[in-house]
């Protein structure tokens, strides 16, 4: 069966198919996923950064203090996030990665860093990169702390996206099994559908083959109730009326054989060349 063209030229547009249009849906069902994944996370940065830029505000001018790191290491145990605060010129002034001051006047200018320089010039800014002091891809947002209408800083919320990759890799793998079991299903289906027809198509082909070597086949099977089995059925009738018709001609023919051999007179048949086409016994005997 698989060796039938016909099977090959049906199935398999079928097949790839059904195997691009799965892809494809797997593809988009996982990037949007996780595009909503990162989208719930930004959210939350926005909103944990706001609630600091209105806790610190009026301290984020003071610059450097104790107090103002330990209020940052203080929000960012609670609400599991890293906390920047920067000054105008890009001087870090706490992080609640760090333990002490000394931690954060090691730290480098942040000025130029992207969700920074978006914060400048469209109110907010993010980026998603692997953080230099941690080592590990951080997601990241900002936003301009402004005191009386005054800009005195900004500040920088951050969560690693390690979970979120995590949580995007478990679902990839297990919309990829739910999309490979579909796409097996689909084949399945497909492959059976092309069989129904190319099955009977087959044993068509089979039944004029042997009509066609002289054999008469008086059953088709093919239970088809459609034009193939309305076919099949032609082909049944047209099988029984040659077989019928062969054995009459043959009965003519071995009367008419019986008749001339028993003649005393010698009966010869030609064709316009000439050429013998029968002779009785007793031609046979009288022309030697």
């Amino acid at each position: 069966m698989w060796s039938t063209q016909l099977l090959w030229k049906l199935f398999l547009p079928y097949a790839v198919l059904v195997v691009v249009a799965v892809g494809v849906c797997l593809a988009f069902v996982t990037n949007r996923h996780e595009e909503r994944l990162i989208e719930q996370v930004e959210s939350e940065l926005d909103t944990a950064v706001t609630l600091v830029a209105d806790q610190i505000d009026s301290r984020l001018a003071e610059g450097l203090s104790p107090e103002l790191q330990e209020e940052i290491s203080r929000l960012g145990g609670v609400t599991e996030c890293r906390f920047t605060l920067i000054d105008v010129d890009g001087l870090v002034l706490a992080d609640s990665a760090k333990h002490d001051l000394l931690g954060v006047a090691e730290m480098d200018n942040h000025l130029a860093r992207p969700e920074f320089v978006k914060a400048a010039r469209e109110g907010s800014g993010k980026a998603l990169r692997k953080s230099a002091t941690l080592g590990a891809p951080m997601l990241y947002f900002a936003k301009p702390v402004y005191s009386e209408g005054e800009l005195i800083g900004f500040a920088r919320a951050a969560r690693p996206v390690l979970e979120i990759q995590a949580e995007v890799a478990s679902l990839r793998q297990m919309i990829w099994i739910v999309g490979l079991l579909v796409g097996i299903t689909c084949l399945t289906v497909t492959y059976w559908l092309t069989y129904r027809i190319v099955k009977p198509l087959q044993m068509l082909t089979e039944a004029t083959g042997q009509i066609a070597g002289g054999e008469f086949p008086q059953r088709v099977e093919v239970s088809n109730g459609d034009e193939v089995g309305t076919l099949a059925r032609s082909i049944e009738l047209m099988s029984r009326m040659l077989a019928s018709r062969e054995t009459q001609l043959r009965e003519n023919v071995q009367r008419q054989t019986t008749v001339l051999g028993g003649m005393i007179e010698g009966v010869i048949a030609v064709d316009r060349e000439q050429h013998v086409l029968f002779a009785n016994v007793a031609a046979g005997r009288k022309l030697g």
